[in-house]
């Protein structure tokens, strides 16, 4: 009998490497649930000259989600915006094989910007979070920090379990 995909999570960050230091282990844990497919879309970082590409490529397979893509050239200075962060991805999305009404819900960087509330960080989370909306797509992002001026809504109707973790919300 094959199980169908009943959630198809999508990832996006701005740098090669922010998967791995933000959601690395929730990617990795998500993954292994068969009735959930994780993407990850890096918003730059395509550069034939750097080993990023390469390095995410191999944290791709050390997590075990199915689907990757680094995109929108060189990596730049925080204080160079990066390319319009929705155009983007949906550029990686084509790539991947998907469209936006595939999507059950989009995780992106928090709208604080964590890391030393990193610019791409917070222009992500900002353009992201209204393409979201106009597309019907629930929206989440990860932090390190609790955002008291947000309230995140569970998307789940009852807990799932595999093993020993446990997603409540």
């Amino acid at each position: 009998m094959i199980q169908s995909i009943a959630c198809k999570i999508v990832v996006v960050v701005c740098h090669p490497d922010d998967e791995a230091i933000w959601v690395g282990g929730i990617v990795h844990a998500l993954s292994q649930f068969s009735s959930m497919e994780v993407s990850v879309i890096c918003l730059s970082g395509k550069d034939e000259n750097s080993l990023r590409e390469d390095e995410f490529i191999r944290a791709k397979q050390c997590a075990g989600y199915s689907k990757g893509v680094v995109l929108g050239g060189k990596l730049r200075a925080a204080a160079d915006p990066l390319p319009f962060s929705p155009a983007t991805m949906e550029g990686g999305l084509r790539q991947l094989g998907m469209r936006a009404e595939d999507i059950s819900l989009l995780i992106t960087h928090s709208p604080y910007g964590d890391e030393h509330m990193h610019p791409h960080h917070m222009q992500a989370c900002s353009e992201l979070y209204k393409w979201a909306d106009q597309q019907n797509i629930p929206f989440g992002y990860f932090s390190c920090l609790p955002i008291p001026t947000h309230s995140l809504q569970p998307l789940l109707k009852n807990m799932k379990r595999k093993d020993s973790m446990h997603i409540l919300n």
